[in-house]
C-alpha cells in the first residue's frame, strides 16, 4: 500500500509541474472585449473605457476618452503583473487632449 501510496504522489507532483501556470491576470480577463460607458453628473460629459489583451496577452490594455470636454481627453493604459511581488500594475502610456 506504501508503494501504491508513493506512486500515485509522483505521479501527481510530475502533473503538477507540467501545467501550465496560473494567469496571473485572471482577475481581470473578464474585461477583454469590453467597453464601458460612464456619464458624468449632468450628462455633460461621458467616458469610453474598451479594454483588449495585448503582446499574446501578457498584458491588458485600456483605452478611454471622455467626451464632452474640449478638446476630448484621451488616454492608454497597460495592466501587468511584476513578476517580482506578483502586484499587478497599470502604467499610462498616453494621457493627451486632443481633438475628438
Amino acid at each position: 500500500m506504501k508503494v501504491l501510496a508513493s506512486c500515485l504522489l509522483l505521479v501527481s507532483a510530475a502533473t503538477a509541474a507540467e501545467q501550465e501556470p496560473a494567469d496571473p491576470l485572471a482577475p481581470l480577463r473578464f474585461m477583454e472585449g469590453a467597453c464601458w460607458l460612464a456619464e458624468f453628473p449632468g450628462g455633460t460629459h461621458a467616458d469610453v473605457q474598451c479594454y483588449e489583451p495585448a503582446v499574446e496577452g501578457h498584458f491588458l490594455r485600456s483605452r478611454h476618452i471622455v467626451r464632452g470636454t474640449d478638446p476630448a481627453y484621451w488616454g492608454e493604459t497597460l495592466y501587468f503583473v511584476d513578476s517580482e511581488d506578483g502586484a499587478t500594475i497599470g502604467r499610462t502610456l498616453r494621457d493627451h487632449r486632443s481633438p475628438e
